[in-house]
């Protein structure tokens, strides 16, 4: 048997393995029987030889998995049947390879981040010079060279445990492949059973936790995600039907955040009873800018940092009025002490949202437009869950709106300590973006980054309406 075979049968063997693990759940799982002779012998003249090899062990095959504990981590190879490859052809019009390139697609897998081609160059018409290309949809013309055979491409795909992704060099491809790696090198971990009242975090979205309402199995299966819910109270954007792994228990030891929740009214109280620096440092524990910003869809330059849906599950437990004052009363001390020393000192005390956040370290410094930047995100948040779907121009009163503007002044004016201009021009478009954005009737519900709600799967799957599904 030649080293391409020999490497097919290895990979057989991995999958039949795999397919043991109790902590994976198959959404396909297909191995080919060996192709026939007959026709293997018909396609040797129009495809590699170390893709006959493969085919003459495994005629494809059709697997695709994902951990029961956390369905961010997927693993799986799909690689069609020999009947379905007809050699060398011409990219169809929806590829985007170089010109005269010719083509067989090898390895495809929905939510990958690429696809795995042999490639002829242009001219060439010997298809032992054929090799392996990754490439990312509409960008097949900046492919990256994996392999020059079938038996080099699956060692290296093996190496990789067959993360979806595994050939991207970024960092949370490299990370997928570790925890893959380690999961698969213990024992299979038990099934995380989900309770009424439990504490939980989005997987892959530390900022976003809730509190489990209850867990069920539903009489249909959907092909993909199972027959297994849960739903979910989220600390701000509201109740959703979501899959058991695609959250997480947090630990029960309650840090600043989970305290803040369990009174938020003594917490947005004490906000105004301390000093600038205080509060600053507070809420910096919870949340810093270090994070996404989502842009709004209906005023592009008004944006929000992810941490601020933290801010915004405190916050959205007291009244809107309250909550509005302390903002914007809060936000003018930082403001006034930027104005004199740009960053506030810090350190850890074990109270802090997420830990292990690779941005907090142990003793260090933050800029109070950290903060200001998170809270004014919150503002955003709580304003627009109140115009979400709804005919309605300004919430803030005018002396709100008055003192916000008033903010938004003093914001914008350079800095005269030693940070001058650090982040000044980051606030200065401000005022009138913000005026805008009041004055809008109503805003879209995609501005609060529901992700996709698949209300068409609630009937399919029989879970209770009106919470959506969270996909």
């Amino acid at each position: 048997m030649n080293s391409n075979a020999e490497t097919t049968e290895k990979l057989k063997k991995m999958l039949q393995e795999l397919h043991t693990r109790s902590d994976l759940k198959f959404s396909f799982y297909d191995l080919g029987k060996p192709a026939s002779d007959t026709v293997l012998a018909e396609k040797k003249d129009s495809i590699p030889s170390s893709l006959l090899d493969f085919y003459s062990v495994m005629n494809g095959c059709d697997v695709l998995a994902s951990f029961v504990n956390d369905s961010t981590l997927q693993l799986g190879l799909r690689i069609p049947p020999i009947e379905n490859i007809d050699g060398f052809t011409e990219p169809d019009e929806c590829y985007n390879f170089n010109s005269g390139e010719k083509i067989i697609t090898l390895e495809w897998i929905e939510i990958t981040m690429s696809t795995f081609f042999f490639i002829l160059d242009e001219g060439e018409t010997d298809i032992s010079k054929a090799y392996i290309v990754s490439a990312y949809a509409g960008e097949e013309h900046e492919s990256s060279f994996i392999a020059h055979t079938m038996g080099e491409f699956l060692e290296k795909a093996m190496e990789g445990v067959l993360t979806l992704g595994w050939a991207c060099d970024i960092e949370e491809t490299n990370s997928s492949v570790a925890s893959i790696k380690k999961l698969l090198s213990e024992k299979p971990q038990k099934k995380t059973l989900f309770e009424e009242g439990d504490r939980v975090v989005r997987r892959q979205h530390d900022y976003e936790r809730g509190a489990v309402i209850k867990a069920v199995k539903t009489p249909h299966s959907h092909v993909y995600y199972g027959d297994e819910y849960v739903l979910v109270d989220f600390d701000y954007r509201g109740t959703f039907w979501v899959r058991p792994d695609s959250i997480k228990k947090r630990p029960k030891k309650k840090d600043l955040y989970e305290r803040a929740l369990a009174d938020p009214d003594s917490f947005v109280k004490d906000l105004l009873l301390i000093s600038a620096e205080e509060s600053a440092s507070l809420l910096y524990r919870i949340g810093s800018v270090f994070c996404v910003f989502y842009r709004n869809e209906e005023i592009e330059s008004i944006h929000y940092p992810e941490h601020s849906l933290r801010y915004a599950g405190i916050f959205n437990r007291v009244s809107f009025t309250r909550a509005v004052d302390t903002l914007i009363a809060i936000m003018h001390r930082w403001a006034h002490a930027r104005q004199e020393e740009a960053t506030v000192s810090f350190v850890k005390d074990g109270s802090e949202y997420n830990r292990r956040d690779q941005y907090l370290k142990d003793s260090d410094s933050f800029y109070y437009s950290d903060v200001i930047e998170t809270a004014l995100g919150c503002l955003t948040y709580l304003i627009m869950r109140r115009k979400a779907g709804k005919k309605v121009q300004s919430l803030l009163k005018d002396s709100q709106r008055s003192s916000l503007f008033e903010l938004f002044d003093i914001l914008k004016q350079p800095l005269q300590s030693k940070y001058s201009g650090r982040f000044s021009n980051g606030f200065e478009n401000l005022l009138d973006s913000y005026d805008q954005f009041l004055s809008l009737e109503s805003v879209g519900n995609n501005n609060l980054n529901l992700g996709i709600k698949r209300e068409e799967w609630l009937d399919k799957l029989k879970l209770a309406r009106p919470y959506s599904f969270w996909y």
